[in-house]
């Protein structure tokens, strides 16, 4: 079967513009990021920031403009087991970038878990959930599936993408704005806390669509998805 190629709903502004504008105009003043790798994004940020990445690559000055930067070199599960982040920033997290490991159940859980520490106007952001193409969303970067057939090089998405349909049918109090930013989408979430409707996520989460994803979920995911325009926010 081909890749399918629905790169032209993701060719709007490059998702770091996005996020820079964001900070620049919302002026948050606590920030997280899970999957911070050379430090990319975290630069972007002026405020308290954590960042949490079990294997940093950072070769940029992410601590310029600051008043702190806290690097946790763990897993993200392993974070949220030992630390509070509010108790680490001194305030509830206003704003949360989510681009850790590109797997369903890790996203699901990473948002699970951040949100838990936010509050009734922050904004939490998810990377890689608008495929383009059916070859990169496989579980495994080095599936020979995604090596020999897609058409979109080395990127990877995994199947974080099923994050958004969960959230969807167990989230309605969430508001969720799927953006066309390139080159893998932008996913801006608010509308939390809601503890009572987060634990239906919580109750579910091991049942929650753990597969390897095929064209027959893409698709429809494709079908069914509104993508918004990134410059008109």
């Amino acid at each position: 079967m081909d890749d399918a190629n629905y790169a032209d709903r993701v060719n709007g502004q490059m998702y770091t513009r996005f996020i820079k504008n964001f900070h620049e105009v919302m002026k948050p003043e606590t920030y997280l990021e899970i999957g911070t790798q050379s430090g990319g994004t975290l630069m972007l940020a002026g405020c308290a920031s954590i960042a949490i990445d079990p294997k940093f690559q950072i070769n940029v000055n992410v601590a310029k403009g600051k008043p702190t930067c806290f690097l946790y070199q763990k897993t993200s599960d392993d974070f949220f087991h030992h630390y509070n982040p509010t108790t680490i920033l001194g305030a509830a997290i206003d704003f949360v970038f989510l681009d850790g490991l590109h797997r369903f159940e890790f996203l699901l859980r990473d948002f699970m878990n951040a949100e838990r520490f936010a509050h009734e106007r922050s904004f939490i952001m998810m990377h890689d959930c608008v495929p383009p193409g059916f070859y990169m969303t496989t579980r495994d970067m080095d599936d020979p599936l995604r090596l020999q057939k897609s058409r979109f090089g080395p990127w990877w998405t995994g199947d974080v993408f099923k994050v958004i349909p969960v959230l969807r049918h167990y989230r309605p109090d969430l508001k969720i704005n799927v953006l066309d930013c390139a080159p893998t989408g932008l996913v801006m979430i608010t509308g939390q806390p809601s503890r009572r409707r987060s634990s239906s996520c919580s109750r579910r989460y091991y049942s929650l669509g753990l597969v390897r994803p095929r064209p027959r979920r893409v698709r429809p995911y494709w079908s069914d998805l509104r993508v918004q325009d990134s410059q008109a926010l």
